[in-house]
């Protein structure tokens, strides 16, 4: 797979939902949007995602997204399940939105291939 970048962030997250992911996810709606791939390590390998936990997982961010106790607005997202060879990946394809948008009440913005966090004014 092609690198991380300004639009296109990979996390490990093989059994579950990293929790470094929703600082990604509003990174990503503080900007013009993006993808995150789960099952794939920093340098692009493909490791995948437990099969059966895959659904979970997807839904797990579904449901962090839209819940306003986390996210400020709530973010529109939208996962796909799919394989790569034998490996189970999921996509989570963020829109970028009208920002600033924070999870857990701290803004982030995409730099490069970097979350950071935003302090001050937007």
């Amino acid at each position: 797979m092609s690198g991380e970048g300004e639009n296109v962030e990979f996390k490990r997250c093989s059994k579950g939902v990293c929790d470094d992911t929703f600082e990604t996810v509003c990174s990503f709606a503080n900007g013009g949007g993006g993808d995150i791939i789960l099952g794939v390590e920093d340098g692009g390998t493909v490791c995948g995602v437990a099969r059966d936990s895959a659904r979970k997982i997807a839904d797990d961010i579904i449901r962090a997204s839209a819940n306003p106790g986390l996210f400020k607005p709530v973010v529109a997202l939208e996962p796909e399940i799919f394989t790569a060879g034998t490996k189970t990946l999921i996509r989570i394809s963020v829109a970028g939105g009208v920002a600033p948008h924070s999870y857990k009440g701290v803004v982030y913005k995409r730099v490069g291939d970097a979350d950071v966090v935003v302090n001050g004014k937007w």
